[in-house]
């Protein structure tokens, strides 16, 4: 199984600098496409140890499909997101 870590942020420091600590971290473990909790910010930082596809959205589902976002193992990518939201994330 594969774990996606993700920070909850609720802002942005000096330009693309992120507040730290993260208001809520979640963790979720993964192989086929899961959901996260809904997120309670509009900023998360989101890493994985697996390759991986990621889908946002009230119910998402993650999917090799056009249009997903792809995530590489062991790097971290910002996104802004809608409070309510989940993330979805799915091995690849």
């Amino acid at each position: 199984m594969a774990t996606l870590r993700i920070a909850e942020i609720t802002g942005l420091a000096n330009g693309p600098l992120a507040e730290m600590p993260p208001a809520v971290q979640q963790v979720v473990t993964f192989t086929t496409s899961t959901q996260s909790a809904a997120v309670t910010t509009r900023y998360v930082r989101v890493t994985s140890d697996a390759d991986c596809v990621l889908a946002f959205g009230a119910d998402p589902t993650a999917a090799t499909a056009t249009g997903a976002v792809g995530l590489s193992a062991g790097v971290a990518e910002y996104f802004g997101v809608t409070i309510g939201h989940k993330i979805a994330a799915v091995t690849v």
